[in-house]
């Protein structure tokens, strides 16, 4: 059980994307290739990654600003949103002049399909990660929910050391024996990602807490 911040390696946000962008550069666009290679720096999980979309311009926008345009409902269609296996895209970085092809037009409705590529920023979560999260969701006696960021994980009690159970009284917490673990919405919580499903549109994970150095933090 965790009851003081893990002395392990803290990775700077820099080291990160300098990591990252070697990965992109190497052309890696299977992500189950880099699992090796994440299980060896537990903290990333931000990636840059550029990618290709299709984008479906309308009469109305076709003219000397096209570009800003196109630009436009890059961004506006894609921050915030989960892209299967990629990940959450966090945010868009460029969309350069160049990446934006030559479209192709609908005869029926004089509207323009234009390829896109562009160049964002990913959380994307592997298994056997390491991440601290938020609690929101500790009334469920099958388990609780936390997140970090966009993503939902779920611990469930079999995953949860065997001195932890949910407090029926109170029915907002987990609780410990010795009661010095509460862990209850808004607790930050230490979890190891064990598995994760990607829905169209979402993704989320399945955590535990049952290993050394996992469980709630003090702050």
């Amino acid at each position: 059980m965790l009851r003081r911040k893990s002395e392990e390696k803290v990775v700077h946000s820099e080291y990160i994307l300098a990591v990252v962008v070697g990965v992109a550069d190497a052309n890696r666009t299977d992500w189950e290739l880099q699992d090796h290679f994440i299980s060896q720096v537990s903290c990333i999980m931000f990636f840059v990654k550029k990618l290709r979309r299709d984008i479906l311009m309308e009469p109305m926008f076709l003219g000397s600003k096209l570009r800003e345009h196109v630009k436009h409902k890059v961004l506006q269609e894609l921050e915030g949103q989960c892209l299967g296996k990629h990940g959450y895209v966090i945010s868009v970085l460029d969309v350069k002049d160049e990446d934006i092809l030559p479209g192709q037009i609908d005869n029926d409705t004089g509207s323009v399909n234009i390829t896109v590529w562009y160049s964002v920023i990913l959380l994307r979560p592997f298994r056997n990660q390491v991440l601290d999260t938020v609690v929101t969701l500790a009334s469920d006696e099958n388990g609780f929910f936390t997140k970090v960021g966009p993503l939902m994980i779920f611990v469930s009690r079999h995953n949860m050391p065997e001195d932890i159970s949910f407090n029926p009284i109170a029915g907002d917490c987990w609780v410990s024996e010795d009661e010095k673990v509460e862990i209850r919405e808004g607790s930050l919580v230490r979890v190891r990602i064990i598995g994760l499903n990607f829905d169209a549109g979402n993704m989320s994970a399945i955590g535990t807490i049952k290993e050394t150095y996992l469980g709630q933090l003090e702050i």
